[in-house]
This record gives C-alpha cells, sequence and structure tokens, in this order.
C-alpha cells in the first residue's frame, strides 16, 4: 500500500488591479517587502515560501499535520498560518487585500487552484476570505464554508483600518495572538500601550484611542475563531484523505 502524499494547504492573497503602472509598481514592492518579512518570521510554517504570482498576488504553501500529529500540534500550527497571514493583511494596509484558501492531497498546482477558485468566490460575494479543497478530502459538508466563513469575518474587521491602526496592532501583538501549545489554549499576552507609544512617538493616549476605534479586542477573538475553525476542519480531513488514498491505490504576529 502506497504512503499518503500529505495534505497541502496553498494561501492566495491578491489585491484589486491597479490602474497604472505607476500603482502597480508601488503595491509590488509593498508586497515583496511583506513576503521577505513573512518568509523570515514564519519558517517553521512555510513548506513553500511567499512568492508573487503577477503584478498584484502572493501565494504560500503549508503542508499540513499527520493523521497521528497530536491536537496540541495541529492548533498550534493552525494558528501560526491563522497568524501570518493576518499579519501579511496588516503589513498591506491600506492596501486591501483577499485571500483563498485551498487544500489538496500532494499537489501544489491542486491546491493552488483551488485557492484560485476560492478568491475568485470571495470576490464574487465582496467577502475577504473563502476556502476551497477539505470537503473533497474527507472533512464534513460545510467545513469548506466554516473556514472560509471565520476568515472573512476576522478580515471585515481590518477594513476600514488605517495604516497607522494597523502599525499599532501588530506592535501590541508583536508576540502573537494565540497559545496553544498547551492543553488548555490562551491569548498571548499584549504588549504595554506605553512601549507602543515610545515606538511611535507619540502618547499612550493616542495609542489607547486608535486600538479602540479598530476594536483589537473583538480582532483577537476573531483570530481565535478562524484559528480554531482551519485546525477542526483540517484534522476532520485528513482521514478522509488517507481513505482516498488507500482506495486509489489498491491525507507572533505580529512581530515587527
Amino acid at each position: 500500500m502506497a504512503a499518503a502524499a500529505p495534505p497541502l494547504l496553498v494561501l492566495f492573497a491578491e489585491t484589486d488591479a491597479a490602474k497604472d503602472a505607476g500603482q502597480r509598481a508601488a503595491i509590488a514592492e509593498r508586497a515583496a517587502q511583506a513576503a521577505k518579512s513573512l518568509n523570515h518570521r514564519y519558517p517553521e510554517v512555510l513548506r513553500g515560501r511567499w512568492e508573487p504570482i503577477g503584478d498584484a498576488a502572493l501565494r504560500a504553501v503549508v503542508e499540513l499535520p499527520e493523521m497521528s500529529a497530536s491536537a496540541l500540534v495541529s492548533r498550534a500550527l493552525a494558528a501560526r498560518v491563522t497568524e501570518m497571514s493576518f499579519e501579511l493583511v496588516l503589513r498591506m494596509q491600506p492596501i486591501p487585500m483577499r485571500i483563498g484558501i485551498g487544500c489538496a492531497a500532494g499537489k501544489e498546482s491542486t491546491a493552488l487552484a483551488r485557492a484560485r477558485e476560492a478568491i475568485a468566490a470571495a470576490s464574487r460575494a465582496r467577502l475577504f476570505a473563502q476556502a476551497r479543497g477539505f470537503e473533497s478530502l474527507g472533512a464534513p459538508r460545510g467545513g469548506d464554508a466554516a473556514v472560509g466563513g471565520a476568515w472573512a469575518i476576522t478580515g471585515a474587521l481590518t477594513r476600514s483600518w488605517t495604516d497607522r491602526q494597523s502599525q499599532f496592532v501588530r506592535w501590541v501583538l508583536r508576540d502573537g495572538v494565540l497559545d496553544w501549545r498547551r492543553e488548555a489554549p490562551r491569548f498571548v499576552k499584549e504588549r504595554r500601550r506605553k512601549e507602543v507609544a515610545a515606538a511611535f512617538s507619540v502618547s499612550p493616549s493616542v495609542v489607547t484611542e486608535s486600538l479602540q476605534a479598530a476594536d483589537v479586542a473583538a480582532f483577537r477573538h476573531a483570530i481565535w475563531a478562524a484559528a480554531w475553525s482551519l485546525a477542526q476542519v483540517w484534522s476532520a480531513a485528513a482521514p478522509g484523505y488517507s481513505s482516498l488514498e488507500d482506495s486509489a491505490s489498491s491525507s507572533s504576529m505580529m512581530r515587527s
């Protein structure tokens, strides 16, 4: 019996097409800087580094945990993947982005195609994110929508943020958002407002007012829901993937 290839997750992020060459060049430069930072900060997450696709898109590849992996491993990886993706969003502010999440058995090209399908669906529905491919690996019906919905809600919270608000959120969450390395998951402690204020040479009251306007507390809880949804769905997909393979052959954000 042939060994099952690991399920792969492709994250495909894109911006709206710019109207002129100058705007396209500026977006491409911003995206290249963001990709460089993410590749440096999340090497343990990435099987395939963040790389540009065309003028206004990026993609990255993540290998999903094996079926034998503990729930702690799966949750921790889901948390890192989620934080990494939303750090990209914050680094690209105020340029709006969409994310397609695609999952497939062992073939990056198939996972990328599903991620493209997901981002096209998100665009049609005017949502931040959608997901495709988990159900085809054995996750329950509704699994794709659950992941896409949780990520879409989280992304919607950032749509009205200014560049400065995004910078403040990244700094206050620079040690990460979620700690799922123990049986009882918890939030990572936020950086003090005074530290953020000192970094930007503003008063703590400016930071506090900005974070309250951004509703950073709701954002942290939304990140939790998005990561939890991702962990639950891909753990459900892994056994289905294994059985499909068997039958075929005889499954810190924000640091600145």
